[in-house]
């Protein structure tokens, strides 16, 4: 409840980016009803082998992997990612405080945890959503696009490009056929195009995608990673904020969910022979079933003839509404008077 006492929070981080989004999601939700006073400590296990040993020999404190203890009292305990799931537990349950896990479980059974986050069903731990939690939301992203962008006054897409992972293997040609169509659709849809990559694009592959966008005439805006410590560029939200459609490739789940999470219409993409695993696979194929995205599947795909009602955007709210189904769950612990 807003307006009472601020919960003390205590999220356990490692250094992986994409577990700290889905927390950041997490907190963004609950904090559309409760005050939070959020701790940060940083989980480490050096050696690392000490990852797979600890949680198995009884009496090791929870300190061999913190970089420090947590202070005061707590009310809830939160992370995502293995190399959190043993202290997770642990801290919770010598506080006698709820917590929540963004992973899959390794060392901890499921009654270790109070809720278990997830885009699957599964036990009554298990709470399943609609996407993987991230800061991002429409609001967000317009406000963005205003600031970053605001001097761009046409129609655009926006294009996230990933690289190999997730079961996805791309070749040159792959590449090639998928940017060639983008860039074939766009000029059908009367749009101009915002371009993004990742680390995984490589900096070969991104020369090279770099260099047929740009002989388009197409291309408004290319942000490409190699680059990103050179210029100024514009950041994802922005890209996101401005564009009327979103096309991101298959092997980057975190991009899919944060252009679903922006409330904008997402179609997917992914090399012609390869795919996604069995676990991306299924989550997307949740979302397509949802409506929140659309797959392009093959490179002869015709995005600009799909109408609007092909899609069915996420709440604006989406964020207070995961907040609610949260604290649903932990209301008995954590809102104590």
């Amino acid at each position: 409840m807003k307006g009472n006492r601020k919960f003390h929070v205590c999220w356990l981080m490692d250094q992986r980016p994409g577990h700290l989004t889905k927390v950041k999601g997490v907190l963004k939700a609950l904090a559309c009803h409760i005050d939070l006073d959020v701790e940060r400590i940083q989980v480490a296990w050096k050696p690392r082998f000490l990852r797979t040993l600890v949680p198995r020999v009884p009496g090791f404190p929870v300190a061999v992997c913190l970089d420090r203890s947590p202070v005061g009292p707590l009310d809830l305990v939160v992370s995502a990612g293995g190399a959190t799931e043993w202290p997770n537990a642990k801290i919770a349950r010598s506080s006698g405080v709820p917590n929540i896990y963004l992973g899959s479980l390794r060392t901890c059974s499921e009654s270790s945890f109070t809720v278990l986050p997830r885009i699957e069903s599964g036990s009554e731990r298990v709470l399943e959503m609609d996407l993987v939690p991230s800061e991002m939301e429409s609001a967000m992203v317009a406000e963005a696009a205003a600031k970053e962008l605001g001097c761009l006054k046409e129609r655009y897409w926006a294009v996230l490009l990933g690289g190999d992972g997730s079961g996805c293997v791309w070749t040159r040609e792959d590449l090639a056929k998928q940017a060639r169509r983008i860039i074939e659709e766009a000029r059908k849809a009367g749009v101009r195009l915002m371009v993004t990559d990742s680390r995984r694009t490589g900096l070969g592959n991104e020369d090279y995608l770099r260099e047929l966008f740009e002989s388009s005439g197409l291309l408004e805006v290319g942000a490409w990673h190699a680059r990103r410590d050179m210029e100024h560029q514009p950041g994802i939200p922005a890209l996101l904020g401005k564009a009327e459609r979103v096309i991101v490739t298959e092997d980057s789940a975190s991009m899919v969910n944060e252009a679903v999470a922006a409330g904008k219409p997402v179609a997917t993409i992914s090399p012609e022979i390869s795919g996604p695993d069995a676990l991306v696979a299924g989550m997307l194929d949740r979302l397509e079933s949802k409506k929140r995205i659309v797959r392009l599947r093959g490179c002869h795909w015709n995005l600009a003839e799909i109408p609007e009602n092909q899609w069915m955007l996420i709440e604006q709210d989406w964020h207070r509404l995961l907040g609610a189904r949260l604290l649903a769950r932990i209301k008995p612990s954590l809102l104590q008077p």
